[in-house]
């Protein structure tokens, strides 16, 4: 059975911070652009500061956290924080290789949706690569849709990758 919760343990977070190394992994071992990419946002140490602070960087009401767990195993995870008053931006929406096509992936972003609806939001925004087709087919039919980059983010990135958005 699947779950999508909101992590109450250490056992929760460590389990988040697992599946957030395995997501970088996963992004790093894509095409060389891609790579550039994690290399540049994503550099082992920063990222390792990013783990660490996790729970306290998505805390609500700001931001929030979500784990999937199937049969009690977790499977994925996602979350949120708030870039303006109003606007929050999902991220690290993962799920583990076996759990793709399992439909905890569209459930994971309906929920951070009702999260971010809850905190507020009247825009949502996210980005994802290029090269992940089912991720974009998966935002596009929540109803997000294409827009500029929200944020700063150099030409060689902005090449590999998309931004959403969804206004609630």
């Amino acid at each position: 059975m699947l779950r999508i919760i909101k992590p109450q343990t250490t056992d929760d977070i460590d389990a988040i911070r697992q599946l957030c190394w395995a997501y970088r992994e996963f992004l790093g071992s894509l095409k060389s652009a891609e790579s550039r990419v994690v290399a540049k946002y994503y550099p082992e140490d920063a990222y390792q500061e990013l783990m660490n602070q996790i729970e306290v960087l998505h805390a609500p009401p700001e931001g929030g956290l979500r784990l999937a767990i199937l049969d009690d195993k977790p499977i994925g995870c996602g979350m949120f924080h708030t870039l303006s008053p109003g606007v929050l931006e999902i991220k690290r929406v993962f799920l583990t290789p076996e759990a793709r096509g399992s439909g905890a992936g569209r459930k994971i972003v309906e929920v951070l949706i009702e999260d971010c609806r809850a905190a507020g939001a009247h825009k949502i925004n996210l980005d994802t690569g290029r090269n992940l087709s089912s991720a974009i087919q998966l935002y596009e039919s929540l109803g997000f849709k294409q827009c500029d980059p929200y944020q700063d983010v150099p030409k060689f990135a902005r090449d590999v990758m998309l931004f959403f958005e969804l206004d609630l």
